[in-house]
């Protein structure tokens, strides 16, 4: 079996643990709000860096923003959807219109889909972004600097 080799952006190491997968196969198991999600990917990056004697760090793990956003691409997608039920949030207790803990569950269309969709939700949306078409905006970019005779971006 011949994998398809997908080049990493040098500046951002791929995560050992796939965030998408990791929300499905959680999901799987029970229903549960973004927060416990988060912390319990956090958790996992943690041990598996342990069990490489790696040492864990900041930027290894997800910010909570970045993880919001990547789940609402799959609410987006219509793999997740709140359950309905939602309980207080701690944040509540001093500031009473905080949002609630909203718990979340797999739709059918979530059990379906295959790991290539969850691994990478903002293709799956936005398809028209494609390779090429980021090779042909670098193409542009680097044309109208030369253009206006400004140095290559990588003479910076």
């Amino acid at each position: 079996m011949v994998l398809p080799l997908e080049p990493v952006h040098p500046g951002r190491p791929r995560k050992p643990i796939s965030l998408g997968i990791f929300i499905r196969d959680y999901l799987l198991e029970r229903e549960a709000p973004q927060t416990d999600i988060h912390a319990a990917y956090k958790a996992e990056l943690r041990s598996y860096y342990e069990a490489q004697r790696k040492r864990f760090t900041k930027l290894d793990s997800m910010t909570y923003s970045s993880f919001t956003r990547y789940f609402n691409y799959l609410k987006q997608l219509g793999f997740v959807e709140p359950t309905g039920v939602e309980e207080k949030s701690g944040m509540q207790d001093h500031y009473s219109p905080a949002p609630p803990r909203v718990y979340y569950h797999l739709t059918p269309a979530g059990h379906a889909a295959p790991d290539k969709r969850y691994e990478n939700p903002l293709r799956e949306l936005y398809p028209q972004f494609d390779a090429a078409y980021f090779r042909e905006a670098s193409q542009r970019y680097r044309e109208e600097r030369k253009a206006k005779k400004l140095p290559p971006r990588e003479a910076l």
